[in-house]
């Protein structure tokens, strides 16, 4: 649509033809406030005209408008209807113009004709750079002729129709138009505004020719980046003469730049005030204050010498006068000069107005627009038509409130509040409908019956019409809902008269009914609600990957599904591209039910890979399509590329290096990495998988990695393959490598010394030699190390790597130490066999002690028991073999001769472990018959929860002194055994706990009931203090038991403790007397009790009596101070001895004086005068007081005085 229209008459005419038009064409949802607003292009953004040869759009557009609808734009510009033409486009709403020209720039607004009126858009700014390019018109250089220490300018020429000013101004000096760095030269000042250069106080280093060079940058709105345009300007040259300067307290003082008024926004960067002082900084100082105020706190900077304040992050609060105050050196003020700060908010609406329906019962309307902001303008629009206050219209500057006065029908119109202020505009569109009453009408109304689906969102919708407004509400089952229930399931929303259920339930069917309700009457209409099962969408993968060239099977089934639903299944790509059935993508149903649809694609490919949608759709009668879908995401990838470029490098005897290059290639990922290694003599390969994401990156395809735990001296193979999801690639071809040699790392196992020959005089020595694997180099041999016992020189002997050995070179009937170390030709292994100590001429154990048994009590100790262990022969245990959780045990006798030629075989399962031995067995007496045997659980040596548990004990013992006396077997689940009929004897018991894996060691414990009966209860317990060096406690005590074995414990506690008594030691006492130290007590004035306890044959007496003992305390020490007598006492020595001091210092002093006096003073003995002579010595008393001796002589009265200050 083209305007070329400049009569106002004709204008207006033709908008009233096209609103005419237009509201002709019902669009009664059309929305009438802009989605699109035109902006600004100012400061930085503006155009420049020279530079800029593209296109400029200014966007206008209502919400939700679409070209289809019936709505036509028009712009003003400058409050001139815009003409359109070939360089000014109107299209859609959107204005172009082409070539800018310096006329285009003001200010433009965009107005939208709809079937409602008229809506205004917010202004819009477009500002037009002029820039005169270049500066420089002539090669002349400007000279100015200047005295050493005045002051000097230089300007830069910007032409003063250059809009905006340059972004950055800098200058250069000298030939080669060296950059100025105006920090390091503290006499120069550049201002911000203009940029021009103040010499503050010249001197002659200062002559050399200056430029000034301006920075522009220009904005691309397409682009929307900027270029840079440098403007260079004429030079100039300063010349300073080298004559003499003035002095610096005569030098003038005088402010050449005032700071200036300025307007910021809140949230500005920042803001900077200058003033700028000619002369020498030395002789004056620049104070910044603000007015009744301080400066803002870390947000101000003062710079070059205090010529420039700056303000940063711009606040509200900073808005006020600042004044810059020069001062002398004396503090005296020179001047002062000042400036305002003018801080503006943009507008943002605190109340905007709203579209409204109004009775034309009332004479007038009153209407609020309120925004926030500063310095805020209020300006309303009639059907796009300025409002100007009038007998009609009242607006009111302060808040924005317009008021309609004599309302008629014909004042319904789209209404726009717009706010203004320097730094921006809003507008806000409403629609003012002025009507006459009316009763209730229904405009949407629910059907007779509404179907809701169950565990679904459902709503019902019912709007009426009428004025005032009608009030909706709702009930069910006449039940009334409140209009303000907002639930977790349900919903009210009477301003458009919806209810809404959330994850609808069965319960939610029955009868509801919407009302509305005004003034003028009411209406009502019921619908009756059905809940209906939900259905659901399933399909067999959310997500899966496979490889190029399978096939891919995707089935999608209905969950739920009930009678009488019709359901239609369709399959789509990627959310847009509908998939038809094909040779490749077949798409099969389920020929029973319509229930379930099955995708296959047949011979996948790359392009395959994306996102797979199963569309179910099902309609319901009242309610409307229902559509549920699944989605699974299927990727298509190949097997990787297999290793490149293989090498192996820095070999050590343990580990190897290994690098490679591995294709990347985002169609054949890589997710792990495989390493295979073996042994050449063996056929086992070992595995290792690195993860490929800690290797790979888009910017690197080489991978490094260390194979470590390599056996040394050994032949290995290699094997690189590379995995993904769907495969792994071929594996590559075998590298040899061979591992250093290494000195060995383990000892020879099976070592065993025993004495053998004609009187035993040689030893044996037997081992078994390392396996090939653990020679770690070459030519493996043994040495034995042997000396005699408790000796230091140690012998070397090469016994070869036979495995036996015999040593004949020892003294007889001497005991001797030996173990063996294995040694290659690179070195001797750390590690050495356990040392074995034989005595020659001594023949060794020549059997082994039967049933020996092993127990698990731990996952790595296994204790083992002997039935019976005779010829003092210790068992000694070597590990043999172990597979899997089995492990052997070798077990052989071991005596002074060495180990037995007899070994035994044990077996045992270390995965099932079973308590240790009891312990901290204690046997108290009940009577002459009774026994209590108490105990402590054992200990586990491993920290697992899952077997240390007891279940049991078993309580075995009898009678090895009667063998009528039957073997007695009892468990408990206490760690306590009592019995009441135990015969006197010696007994043997034998207690074991059984866990999770079986019973554990046994404890064998022997226990005399023939010569124990319960010791009595000792008495006359009593306290004595002993002064020994430390202070101890003698406690003594008798008692009426004839025992050789019976002892004591001695236990305390403090009277007011709730604690039971203490041992006072781990250890019981035989004697009948104890001394207790009194530091072990905490020496605070609580009392101690005590009392001792009898122990005999296990058994304990009862507790004696109890003794008490209070500690001394100590007498306070009474300090000299606390008693008068002492302090006067005290005072008077002391000034006894000032006043003898005093006395001496004065006969001292008045002797030197009188044999100094001199003749002069002899003759003039006759004159009238005066005067003194005074010596002064300070004296520093015990008190630590100053105290001034001053004697003086009067010439008239022939006289000494003496004061004392």
């Amino acid at each position: 649509m083209h305007w070329k229209l400049n009569n106002p008459v004709v204008r207006y005419t033709a908008i009233l033809f096209l609103l005419f038009f237009i509201q002709s064409n019902h669009g009664s949802n059309l929305k009438i406030n802009f989605r699109l607003q035109p902006i600004d292009y100012q400061g930085q953004q503006a155009i420049s005209y020279r530079y800029y040869r593209g296109n400029l759009t200014l966007p206008c557009q209502l919400e939700e408008s679409s070209p289809s609808q019936r709505i036509a734009y028009y712009w003003t510009h400058n409050h001139h209807l815009v003409q359109v033409d070939r360089r000014i486009i109107l299209q859609h709403g959107n204005l172009t113009l082409n070539w800018i020209q310096l006329s285009d720039a003001g200010n433009y607004q965009c107005f939208a004709i709809h079937n409602h009126g008229i809506s205004v858009s917010r202004i819009a700014t477009l500002q037009v750079r002029q820039l005169q390019l270049p500066f420089n018109h002539s090669d002349t250089i400007i000279v100015q002729s200047l005295n050493k220490g005045q002051y000097a300018r230089l300007t830069c020429p910007i032409p003063a129709s250059t809009n905006p000013l340059p972004n950055s101004i800098y200058w250069t000096g000298g030939d080669n138009d060296k950059y100025l760095s105006i920090q390091q030269h503290p006499q120069l000042y550049q201002s911000f505004h203009d940029g021009i250069l103040h010499f503050t106080f010249v001197q002659p280093s200062d002559t050399s020719i200056y430029r000034c060079h301006a920075v522009f940058q220009l904005y691309d709105p397409i682009g929307r980046n900027y270029v840079t345009v440098v403007n260079h300007g004429q030079k100039q040259m300063l010349n300073i003469s080298h004559g003499v300067s003035p002095p610096l307290s005569q030098s003038p003082i005088n402010v050449v730049v005032t700071p200036i008024d300025q307007t910021a926004q809140v949230g500005e960067k920042s803001i900077h005030f200058q003033c700028v002082v000619a002369g020498d900084s030395s002789t004056f100082q620049i104070q910044w204050y603000k007015f009744h105020d301080t400066l803002p706190i870390h947000r101000y900077q003062l710079s070059h010498h205090r010529y420039k304040l700056t303000i940063t992050d711009v606040q509200l609060d900073d808005q006020g006068q600042y004044y810059c105050q020069i001062k002398d050196n004396h503090g005296h003020i020179i001047s002062e000069h000042k400036a305002v700060l003018t801080v503006t908010i943009p507008p943002k609406w605190n109340h905007s107005i709203q579209d409204r329906v109004v009775s034309l019962r009332q004479s007038s309307s009153t209407w609020h627009c309120q925004a926030i902001g500063t310095n805020l303008q209020y300006r309303w629009y009639a059907n796009g038509d300025i409002i100007a206050n009038s007998s009609k219209y009242r607006i009111y500057p302060h808040n924005g409130t317009l008021i309609i006065h004599g309302l008629q029908q014909s004042d319904s119109k789209i209404y726009t509040c717009m706010v203004i202020n320097p730094f921006g505009n809003i507008v806000k569109s409403a629609r003012a409908q002025f009507v006459h009453d009316s009763p209730p009408t229904f405009a949407v109304r629910p059907f007779a019956i509404t179907k809701w689906i169950l565990n679904r969102r459902n709503k019902l919708i019912c709007q009426a019409d009428g004025f005032p407004i009608p009030k909706l509400s709702f009930t069910k089952n006449d039940q009334h809902l409140a209009t303000s229930t907002n639930s977790s399931r349900l919903t009210v929303i009477p301003t458009n008269g919806t209810l809404i259920i959330h994850q609808a339930e069965l319960t939610d069917g029955g009868i509801y009914q919407c009302i509305a309700i005004n003034r003028n009457g009411s209406i009502r209409i019921q619908t009756k609600v059905i809940i209906i099962p939900s259905f659901q969408a399933v399909l067999n993968y959310n997500s899966t990957i496979a490889q190029v060239g399978k096939p891919i099977r995707l089935t999608c089934d209905i969950l739920n599904q009930q009678y009488g639903l019709n359901h239609s299944i369709t399959w789509s790509y990627n959310t847009n591209s509908r998939i038809h059935s094909s040779k490749r993508m077949i798409i099969t149903a389920d020929v029973r039910s319509s229930s379930s649809s099955r995708l296959t694609i047949d011979q996948s490919i790359i392009n395959d890979t994306g996102v797979y949608t199963c569309h179910v759709v099902s309609y319901i009668d009242d309610y409307g399509y229902v559509i549920n879908t699944a989605s699974a995401r299927v990727n298509i990838i190949d097997i990787p590329h297999p290793p490149k470029d293989v090498k192996i490098d820095q070999i050590t005897s343990t580990s190897v290096q290994l690098t490679w290059r591995q294709e990347i290639d985002s169609n054949r990922p890589v997710t792990e990495i495989g390493i295979d290694y073996r042994l050449k003599s063996t056929r086992l390969w070992h595995h290792k998988i690195i993860l490929a994401t800690n290797y790979l990156t888009p910017s690197s395809d080489t991978i490094t990695t260390v194979v470590e735990h390599l056996i040394p001296y050994h032949h290995y193979a290699f094997k690189l393959s590379v995995v993904n999801a769907v495969g792994q690639s071929r594996t590559n071809q075998e590298y040899q490598v061979t591992t250093l040699p290494d000195k060995p790392t383990l000892a020879p196992t099976q070592f065993y010394v025993s004495t053998t020959g004609a009187n035993y005089q040689h030893m044996s020595i037997s081992w078994l030699p390392l396996p090939r694997q653990f020679h770690h180099g070459p030519n493996i041999n043994y040495r034995l190390y042997y000396n005699k016992h408790r000796t230091d020189l140690w012998q070397v002997k090469e016994v070869g790597h036979s495995g036996h050995y015999i040593l004949q070179d020892i003294i007889p009937h001497s005991k001797y130490n030996l173990y063996l170390v294995a040694w290659n030709s690179i070195g001797e292994s750390d590690l050495k066999t356990p040392t074995a100590t034989v005595m020659a001429n001594r023949p060794p154990p020549i059997s082994l002690p039967p049933f020996p048994k092993l127990y698990v009590i731990g996952l790595s100790v296994v204790r083992v028991r002997f039935e019976d262990v005779w010829n003092s022969a210790d068992i000694k245990i070597s590990h043999r073999n172990k597979q899997g959780g089995i492990y052997k045990f070798q077990l052989c006798a071991n005596g002074e001769g060495g180990d037995s030629q007899i070994k035994r075989i044990a077996t045992v399962n270390i995965t099932n472990p079973v308590p240790d031995r009891i312990r901290n067995v204690t046997f108290t007496k009940q009577n002459m018959s009774g026994l209590m045997i108490r105990w402590k659980a054992p200990l586990w040596l491993d920290s697992k929860a899952t077997y240390q548990k007891i279940d049991y004990y078993r309580v075995e013992y009898f009678s090895p002194e009667d063998p009528t006396y039957p073997r007695i077997s009892t468990v408990t689940k206490l760690p306590s055994f009592s019995t009441d009929d135990l015969p006197e004897g010696l007994y043997t018991f034998t207690i074991t706990a059984r866990g999770r894996f079986g019973y554990g060691v046994p404890l064998d414990i022997i226990y005399d009931m023939t010569h124990c009966q319960n010791p009595s209860v000792p008495y006359g317990l009593a306290i004595k203090m002993i002064e020994t060096n430390p202070i101890h406690l003698l406690l003594e005590w008798k008692t009426n038991d004839q025992f050789q074995s019976i002892s004591f414990i001695m236990q305390y506690k403090i009277s007011t403790s709730q604690q039971e008594f203490q041992n006072i030691t781990n250890n019981v006492v035989s004697d009948f007397r104890y001394l207790v130290p009194l530091r072990m007590l905490n020496q605070s004035n609580e009392m101690y009790q005590f009392r001792i306890i009898a122990v005999a044959c296990s058994l304990m007496s009862l507790p004696s009596d109890i003794a008490s003992y209070t500690p001394i305390t100590k007498p306070s020490t009474t300090h000299f101070f606390s008693n008068l007598w002492h302090i006067f006492l005290v005072c008077a020595t002391g000034g006894t001895v000032i006043i003898v001091i005093l006395l001496i210092s004065y006969c001292i002093i008045h002797r030197r004086f009188t044999r100094n006096q001199p003749d002069d003073h002899k003759k003039n003995i006759n004159s009238p005068r005066e005067s003194t002579i005074s010596t002064r010595e300070i004296i520093k008393s015990s008190s630590r007081s100053k105290l001034v001796a001053s004697t003086s002589y009067n010439s008239t009265r022939k006289s000494y005085k003496t004061s004392i200050a």
